[in-house]
């Protein structure tokens, strides 16, 4: 209608065009990305459904337990940032070990337990999988070859040998990610791409650093800095662009994950590393010897004892030794040497250089840099590596093996395609003598193989094993075989290339590299364990809680880990740290990274099921509130032989006269002293029937004309029996006592040592020498025999007072056996929120908390009656905390908020609202 408004036509909104090399994705990745995101729920899902969880090595004493702790925190809306489970309280955030706010956690605070550790677990291959995929699908390689790539670098070497270590193969699997924001850097033009690119690289390194484990941080950064630099170096423009999107995403990680590392940091400063020996930092440094042998036969001294193949029995446990891809990456490896050489030539010679995506002396500068930090201290650049910031106060420097095995993995990814493009450059090449290179890996595997095979001892010897193993070789013949045989395979593929079509070339090379990948995942390591296990109640779980109380701490002393025989499982059950968590059990102990370096030093806990033993003797365990300590007989008495001679100790860490001993405890102690004032005292592993006590006395030490044996009962009622001492000893007639210690006593004479003491029991009829690692140190009446825990032996301390306590504000340190007068009761202990105590007190005393002492503490302290409340900043007192109190009726709240901490949050969340305004940029769609 003429008269009628003309409105204009809406136009249908044009959907944003999804960046060019993602597009490519659509069709020919899917069959790929389905493969590596199936894979990893096909090893670790099956489980779940007969109640069992995969949980290999570290992951079920210290990953699983810290994340449950923090998931539980965060359900409870707070931040996970103190664990009073473990050393008698310690940073959870601050830890590292827990990736306490890595998003992979939160859904332990959402999901039951077994759930989330499938999903935590998955995905750490799953993203590593599709990162190295996509990355490399920017190098210009087909699906096929990006796939073989990805499965090399996330199923073999270091990333399947380190899946025991979940943060560290969590924090690892965003690696490809950070160079593929580094790379579409590289070559974003439009503000919105850089934009999107800058975000990514952002995320991916915040997220390395939010898993938990600084290895993964410091070979991410590593790896990103080489081939940032690579990049800049090979630009034929202005870098400055690349630059500053370099800087902005490594802004914005840093921002993201402050949360993460300024607490941990602050931690890290006053922790036992703070002040690491060079020792320290050599630890785990991998020799030339050993990474030959593993590059070549990576099982050569067994594997995690699958399809009945023997266990690993090399100096250092099996993941730390791991290293290289398979025999096809170091075929790789070679055959690109000519390329690399051309490449360099053209760019440092003719002055000419043709950006093919390859970047070969970069890849080739990432391994080798891996393989040298590898070596660690074995060689003298170890003494240069140490003063590196930060990088020289870490240990286990055979972890850069993942630099390494990243370029191989990405060599892999190179041969596959070029072998299948017949205009490749590796092709005309091969076509020369450069593939007889190519021989050497598989020939060298046959060497290495057939000699461990022929003289295995020499092997072993050469490889400084100190614990061989005659028929090691015999064991393993079946994986030596096919080793062999598929080394075979590669040289004969190797000398064919020339004569097959690029089409089989690429068909037969992929399918060795599926063998080198499933070699490596046959060997894995697997330990499936019940739930049960890591149930919130166990059957010794709840006993244990009978003896602790509401509030006490235990802890497990075998640090030979005894336990962990035939009965592997006990110790598990009972919940050694850091599995006490998960049944609310506190401990002295822990097993982590990282302890107070103050609490360290006084409790010796920082190795696992440990603790210094003469610390018992002392109140430093009384003041942390150890109320029962859990061991094995096998650290107070060991069988010996009815006619062998008698062990003697005859000075610190010197035995003698050991012919016909099955094998001394671990650890054995003495000799004893004993005097006019000084008694020698023996524990029994349980009360037992003794007929009879042989006491030895130190050849040459003066010796009393008689000795006094007390058996003390477990009512605490002593029998005593005097006997002369002949020939040096005194057998003492003791009658069937029922007994659980013997004390020793000079009963007349110069004081003296006692190198043995031997005690024959009745039913059954044993001899046993009182020789163990806890000999004289859990004496009465300090400590009880408790009863029987399974098949350990409880002992209880006397000494504690519980939670808090109050003491004369003149005293210098805390004590439990001095308390002032007045009351204190705790009114809330829930984990997660603030602990609240309600103190009485007629006059001004420090009130003492038993926990640890870490910087960030404070208590508000207001009259129980009502009226203002003051904030006090508590103070260390010996290892725990204390305020100093007036006179008066208070309510003390006690909460954990270091500066670090406030400081991290404030800085994250400003990180997130920068990362909010890029994803709005970057997602905004263009007007019509």
């Amino acid at each position: 209608m003429l008269g009628e408004t003309m409105r204009p036509v809406a136009q249908p909104r044009q959907r944003r065009a999804a960046p060019r090399w993602l597009a490519e994705l659509s069709r020919g990745d899917r069959p790929a990305l389905a493969v590596l995101v199936l894979l990893p729920i096909a090893l670790y899902l099956p489980p779940l459904f007969f109640s069992h969880l995969e949980l290999p090595g570290d992951d079920l004493v210290q990953n699983l337990p810290l994340r449950e702790l923090a998931g539980q925190v965060l359900r409870g809306g707070h931040l996970p940032a103190w664990n009073p489970f473990i050393w008698s309280g310690t940073p959870l955030l601050a830890g590292w070990n827990a990736g306490a706010l890595f998003p992979g956690t939160f859904a332990f605070a959402v999901l039951p337990i077994g759930v989330a550790w499938f999903l935590n677990l998955a995905a750490a291959p799953l993203l590593s999988g599709i990162g190295m995929h996509l990355w490399l699908r920017r190098r210009r390689l087909g699906p096929l070859p990006a796939l073989l790539g990805a499965l090399v670098f996330t199923y073999t070497g270091f990333m399947s040998a380190q899946i025991v270590h979940l943060g560290l193969v969590q924090g690892t699997a965003l690696m490809p990610f950070a160079l593929l924001g580094i790379d579409g850097l590289d070559t974003a033009r439009a503000r919105r791409s850089i934009a999107g690119w800058v975000a990514l690289l952002g995320v991916s390194l915040a997220l390395t650093v939010l898993a938990g484990d600084p290895r993964a941080i410091t070979s991410t950064v590593i790896a990103a800095g080489i081939y940032a630099l690579g990049l800049v170096l090979t630009r034929g423009r202005r870098p400055l662009g690349l630059i500053a999107g370099l800087l902005a995403g490594a802004v914005l990680g840093a921002a993201l994950s402050a949360i993460q590392w300024l607490p941990g940091l602050a931690f890290l400063s006053h922790s036992q590393r703070s002040s690491a020996a060079y020792s320290f930092f050599g630890s785990g440094s991998l020799g030339i010897e050993h990474i030959g042998a593993q590059l070549l036969v990576p099982f050569l001294l067994g594997g995690n004892a699958n399809f009945g193949l023997p266990n690993y029995v090399g100096t250092f446990n099996l993941p730390e030794v791991t290293i290289g891809c398979g025999l096809v990456a170091l075929v790789a490896a070679l055959l690109y040497l000519a390329p690399l050489g051309e490449q360099l030539r053209e760019r440092l010679v003719s002055r000419v250089h043709h950006d093919d995506g390859r970047h070969l002396a970069t890849i080739y500068v990432l391994g080798v840099t891996g393989l040298v930090l590898s070596t660690g201290s074995t060689t003298a650049l170890g003494h240069l590596f140490v003063h590196i910031p930060l990088f020289g106060n870490e240990r286990l420097q055979n972890r850069n093996a993942v630099l390494f095995d990243f370029a191989l993995a990405v060599l892999v990814g190179y041969l596959i395609e070029d072998l299948a493009n017949p205009a490749s450059k590796l092709r005309e090449l091969l076509r020369g003598q450069l593939r007889l290179l190519g021989l050497l890996p598989p020939l060298a595997a046959i060497g290495v193989a057939g000699y461990a095979m022929a003289r295995p001892l020499s092997l072993q010897n050469r490889l400084h094993d100190p614990s061989i193993v005659p028929g090691l070789m015999s064991q393993l013949a079946p994986y030596l075989w096919t080793t062999i045989a598929l080394a075979v395979l590669l040289g004969v593929a190797v000398l064919l290339l020339r004569r097959l079509s690029p089409r089989r070339a690429g068909l037969v090379f992929s399918v060795l590299v599926l063998a080198d990948v499933a070699m490596y995942t046959a060997n894995a390591s697997y330990a499936e364990v019940p739930t049960a296990v890591v149930a919130s109640h166990t059957a010794l779980g709840t006993k244990l809680q009978s003896y602790l109380g509401p509030s006490g701490r235990f802890g497990i002393f075998d640090p030979a880990f005894e336990a962990l025989g035939s009965d592997s499982p006990a110790t598990e059950e009972l919940g050694l740290p850091d599995l006490n968590v998960i049944q609310q059990h506190s401990s002295v102990e822990g097993y982590g990274s990282i302890v107070s370096g103050a609490y360290q030093d006084e409790t010796d806990t920082h190795v696992a099921e440990s603790l210094d033993q003469t610390a018992l003797r002392t109140p430093t365990f009384d003041v942390l509130d150890l109320r029962t300590l859990v061991t094995l007989p096998i650290y107070f008495d060991e069988p010996i032989p009815a006619n062998a001679p008698i062990p003697l100790a005859v000075a610190p860490n010197r035995v003698i006269d050991t012919s016909g001993v099955a094998g001394l405890p671990p650890f054995t102690t003495g000799p004893w002293k004993i005097g006019a004032e000084t008694t020698a005292a023996f524990e029994l592993a349980q009360p037992t029937v003794l007929r009879r006590a042989t006491i030895v006395l130190v050849p040459g030490a003066p010796a009393p004309t008689q000795l006094t044996v007390f058996a003390d009962a477990p009512d605490g009622r002593a029998v005593a029996r005097t006997a002369v001492v002949r020939h040096g000893q005194a057998q003492v007639n003791l009658g069937g006592v029922r007994a659980v210690d013997l004390r020793v006593v000079d009963a007349g004479g110069p004081t003296t040592l006692v190198a043995a003491a031997v005690v024959v029991t009745a039913q059954p009829n044993l001899r046993l020498l009182l020789d163990g690692a806890l000999q004289g140190d859990l004496s009465p009446p300090h400590w009880r025999y408790g009863g029987q825990l399974g098949k350990f032996s409880v002992w209880e301390n006397s000494r504690t007072v519980g939670l808090a306590w109050l003491q004369a504000s003149t005293l210098t340190a805390p004590e439990t056996s001095s308390l002032a007068p007045g009351s204190v009761h705790v009114l809330a202990n829930s984990f997660g929120s603030p602990q609240r105590i309600e103190v009485q007190t007629a006059t001004a005393a420090t009130l003492v908390r038993s926990e640890a002492y870490a910087g960030g503490w404070t208590a508000r302290v207001r009259p129980a009656n009502g009226g203002p409340t003051k904030v006090l900043a508590v103070r260390r007192f010996g290892l725990v905390q204390a305020i100093n109190l007036p006179k008066g009726n208070w309510v003390v709240t006690w909460r954990y908020a270091p500066a670090s901490l406030l400081l991290g949050l404030v800085i994250t969340m400003i990180g997130l609202l920068a990362l909010l305004t890029l994803a709005v940029w970057f997602g905004r769609r263009r007007s019509g």
